[in-house]
């Protein structure tokens, strides 16, 4: 697996789960499991324990019993599940490339017709749809 693939499969994780651009790492398990993300964020809690709701109204008074708990968010997944999305994403992006390839006299076209630009997008079904230029 090369560095781009495993890009994309932990980008296909964290879309799965809505963490997208979120750091969070992925902890990868045997089997076909979906992802899910488990954890708790940061938060800021007294030495005994009691959880701080404001933690800036503390900050400016000298001593302070408060503790930083780090973030503890984590995203499980099972590596069959993993794999069998990068395959179905590299699907997806091989249909895409092939009706452009297939379409692309009609797109080159559809783009200098009338002299305004057209924009092309793909539908759900792998075909090609022009729309009009954007004003």
């Amino acid at each position: 697996m090369t560095k781009r693939d495993y890009a994309r499969m932990c980008r296909l994780i964290r879309q799965e789960v809505g963490c997208e651009g979120k750091p969070y790492p992925i902890v990868f398990r045997d089997g076909f499991d979906p992802p899910k993300r488990g954890g708790s964020s940061f938060h800021y809690e007294t030495r005994g324990g009691r959880t701080i709701s404001h933690p800036s109204a503390y900050s400016k008074r000298g001593w302070s019993n408060m503790v930083y708990v780090a973030s503890t968010i984590r995203i499980t997944v099972g590596i069959g599940w993993a794999l069998e999305a990068l395959l179905a994403s590299e699907d997806t992006r091989e249909a895409k490339r092939r009706a452009v390839k297939e379409n692309w006299d009609r797109i080159r076209q559809s783009a200098t017709d009338g002299g305004t630009a057209a924009r092309a997008r793909f539908t759900s079904e792998g075909g090609i749809a022009t729309l009009p230029a954007a004003n």
